[in-house]
């Protein structure tokens, strides 16, 4: 009988492919048992939850390759909790590196793909605002608490935690990309490496993220939307412990790319607590390039947005256009980062700008150690103020200005803590009061800027100031129908300190120059028919000079001994006033003869003097640093003079 040729090669075949198929097989099954059965979760979910996973469905052809449906992977540690979840995944996870608590996976391919991380709080300092827009971790509670008690740096032969090293990654259908409450939504495309250690290492080599359309949205508002984007970030790797922001820069590679439509300030409010920010649309663009925390060219930024509101309390404030262009060309070194920033149409509290126009050359280019721009300058143009009393109160300055227009411009140059420049301010028909006098005329004043530090404060010495066609105005509203009064002011020393911490905005300066006669100065204190007859004439003495230091906050004001001399006559007079009322003396002399005068808030009083002490004993109670507690002891000007009463007269 022939037996066919073919069968011996089939047998043989069988021999040799059957023990691998039949091990292939039996592998197949045993990897679906493993993933269906709880065995998989028991295994992987061992140091839940300082790592868990869950999956819909998996399953395994091929050694070493896995295919799941529905994954979603969290893991936490002391400072920071995070989700990872994947619509449709394939990969190659090492089954090698799992007893060494590695979770290794590479020719990760993924679909549909969402991450959330959100920073772990101290229980003392859980409050409603840090919660808010935070996002949900499966398996954690809605707050996440930080552990308490000190850091422990867990020993290396301690170490327990699980490590996750996922390895050339490419993620399709990005869905959603939340840190804390900023939130990456849309179809992007993410692809790179990423390696963490808990406590000890973290390594992202590199990550980018492209795609269009996209929205940035913080703590649920939009910040920017039609976002088109192109991200790559190398970061690390770096020993998180103890690690600082300095770290942390010099650790960072980024490169970004994109154009977006800014949404709208308000979805910057809570940057801003104390403020109320709407408005501002419209479109940007950048392009920026970070290499170990320094700024490499080419990178630019600009922005144009229109209609941007902010409420500061009481305080109100707009503008139709907001520009910004930052740039560092490329080209032959020095390089140095430029921006230009202009606000046009300007209207708060009764002042309308029409441009303000700054420029900043020498940028800092280490973010890592950020120094002040080498040189700024800021230009205001077409100042105009429409109601001197809105702007007053605005300045805190209430009841001080009752009304009153004009205009304004200013210069400002130089290094950012010490500009210099001058400034200009025209008012007209403005009425204002000083303790129980209330003057209504024309002023201007030159501002004469040495040096302004926007967080310390400014020296204005030689500030000059003007004022004509001024008239005193009674309760009544009764006009002084004497020629105006005029002065001519130098402010020979002017310092100004800003407000610090639980403290006010102080001005403090000594005036000096000349005045055509009394009648304001001797008005603070009382009425000229107030006054004995032979004192009346004081106020037909023209042409004054006039010395003196004065020193003011918001709420107060004082005047140091201030001194007019002329023909004859003298005025000599301290004055302090507060919110419960004006406190002063004055000591006049024509020909000889003394008369002193008090204001307090309970009333004014007129006394004839001889020889004695009595005006400096007022001054000397007087003095700001006395009762004030915090300022410089005023200084004695002008002839001291012994007088006592010798009469009252009220």
């Amino acid at each position: 009988m022939r037996i066919p040729s073919g069968r011996p090669v089939f047998r043989l075949l069988g021999w040799a492919c059957g023990p691998p198929v039949a091990l292939w097989a039996l592998r197949v099954v045993g990897a679906q048992l493993f993933f269906f059965a709880p065995l998989c979760c028991a295994v992987l979910n061992h140091e839940s939850p300082a790592i868990h996973i869950r999956y819909r469905w998996a399953w395994s052809i091929w050694p070493g390759t896995v295919h799941m449906r529905g994954m979603v992977l969290t893991s936490q540690d002391r400072r920071v909790q995070w989700q990872l979840g994947i619509d449709r995944l394939t990969t190659s996870v090492s089954l090698t590196e799992l007893p060494r608590k590695l979770f290794h996976a590479t020719k990760i391919r993924a679909d549909g793909v969402s991450f959330a991380l959100r920073r772990r709080i101290p229980k003392y300092q859980v409050t409603p605002e840090k919660v808010e827009g935070l996002p949900a971790i499966e398996g954690f509670p809605a707050i996440p608490l930080g552990e308490e008690g000190p850091d422990y740096d867990i020993p290396d032969w301690n170490y327990r935690l699980w490590s996750v090293w996922l390895q050339d990654t490419d993620a399709t259908s990005v869905r959603q990309i939340w840190v804390d409450r900023l939130r990456l939504e849309g179809s992007s495309h993410l692809a790179g490496a990423f390696y963490l250690k808990p406590v000890r290492w973290v390594l992202i080599d590199p990550a980018a993220i492209e795609g269009k359309d996209l929205v940035l949205a913080n703590n649920g508002a939009r910040v920017l939307g039609d976002l088109d984007l192109a991200l790559r970030v190398k970061l690390g790797p770096f020993d998180p412990r103890g690690m600082g922001l300095e770290t942390f820069l010099r650790a960072a590679d980024a490169d970004v790319e994109g154009k977006a439509q800014f949404e709208g300030l308000q979805a910057l409010q809570r940057l801003f607590p104390g403020e109320r920010l709407s408005g501002g649309t419209g479109p940007v663009r950048f392009a920026i390039h970070v290499q170990a925390g320094q700024v490499l060219p080419p990178t630019s930024f600009s922005a144009e947005l229109s209609r941007l509101m902010l409420r500061h309390g009481q305080l109100a404030a707009s503008a139709a256009g907001f520009s910004a262009l930052l740039e560092l060309p490329a080209g032959p070194p020095p390089l140095e980062a430029h921006a230009r920033i202009d606000l046009r149409g300007i209207a708060s509290s009764g002042t309308r700008v029409e441009l303000v126009a700054s420029s900043i050359h020498g940028l800092p280019r280490d973010l890592a150690n950020p120094l002040p721009p080498r040189r700024v300058q800021i230009d205001v143009r077409g100042g105009r103020i429409e109601d001197a009393r809105s702007l007053a109160e605005a300045l805190g300055l209430r009841d001080r200005v009752q009304q009153g227009k004009g205009t304004f411009a200013a210069h400002l140059e130089g290094p950012f803590d010490h500009l210099a420049g001058d400034a200009r301010i025209a008012l007209r028909d403005v009425r204002g009061r000083a303790a129980s006098a209330a003057l209504l005329g024309n002023l201007a004043a030159d501002v004469k800027v040495n040096a302004l530090d926007p967080a310390r404060g400014a020296d204005l010495s030689g500030t000059r100031i003007a004022i004509d066609s001024a008239h005193e105005v009674h309760d009544s509203g009764e006009e002084d129908t004497r020629p105006g009064w005029w002065a001519r002011i130098g402010l020979p020393r002017v310092q100004l300190r800003f407000a610090a911490k639980g403290d006010e905005p102080i001005v403090d300066a000594d005036l000096a120059g000349r005045c055509r006669d009394a009648r304001p100065i001797v008005g603070l204190f009382a009425r000229a028919e107030d006054l004995p007859g032979f004192v009346r004439g004081l106020f037909a003495m023209d042409d004054l000079s006039l010395r003196g230091s004065a020193i003011a906050g918001r709420s107060w004001m004082a005047l140091r001994k201030l001194t007019a001399d002329g023909d004859g006559a003298s005025v000599h007079a301290a004055l302090r006033t507060d919110p419960v009322g004006p406190h002063g003396a004055a000591l006049l002399t024509v020909r000889g003869v003394s008369a002193g005068v008090e204001v307090s808030p309970s009333g004014k009083s007129v006394h004839l003097l001889g020889p004695g002490s009595w005006f400096d004993d007022k001054v000397a109670q007087l003095d700001p640093a006395r009762e004030l507690d915090t300022l410089p002891r005023a200084r004695r000007q002008g002839p001291r003079r012994r007088t006592v009463p010798v009469q009252t007269a009220e």
